[in-house]
C-alpha cells in the first residue's frame, strides 16, 4: 500500500499562524470594543436630549413671558 510520511509543522509555520490569530482577536476586539463605545454614546445623547426637552417644557410653562430685570 501507500505509505505516508508526515513531517511536523515547522516552527515558522506554527509562529506566524500564532501571531496572525494574536492578531486578528486584537484587531476584533478594538472593533467591537469601538462599536460598544460608540452605541452607549448614541444612547447617553438620546437620554440627555430628552432630559433637556423636559426641562425646558418646565420652563416655558411655569414662565410664559421671560422677565427683565430693570
Amino acid at each position: 500500500m501507500y505509505s505516508f510520511h508526515t513531517y511536523p509543522i515547522l516552527l515558522t509555520t506554527r509562529v506566524m499562524a500564532f501571531v496572525a490569530l494574536a492578531i486578528s482577536l486584537l484587531l476584533i476586539s478594538y472593533l467591537v470594543q469601538n462599536a460598544i463605545e460608540h452605541h452607549f454614546a448614541e444612547q447617553d445623547a438620546e437620554e440627555l436630549q430628552v432630559i433637556t426637552h423636559a426641562i425646558e417644557r418646565v420652563l416655558l410653562a411655569a414662565e410664559p413671558e421671560p422677565k427683565y430685570l430693570p
